[in-house]
């Protein structure tokens, strides 16, 4: 099932963008995550929580 990437504000690179199951960061346009969860970028959604940055 495809779900929304997830994005949250960053004071050092302004938006950045997590996958929506497992919270990590992504740094390029990929349609899954290595977790194998499928993105989709037509509608982000802001996160608040925690997030794993590597």
């Amino acid at each position: 099932m495809v779900k929304s990437i997830l994005w949250k504000y960053d004071s050092e690179l302004g938006y950045a963008y997590f996958c929506p199951s497992c919270k990590k960061f992504l740094c390029s346009h990929e349609e899954k995550c290595k977790c194998g969860q499928e993105i989709d970028y037509s509608d982000p959604v802001q996160y608040k929580g925690k997030v794993k940055w590597s």
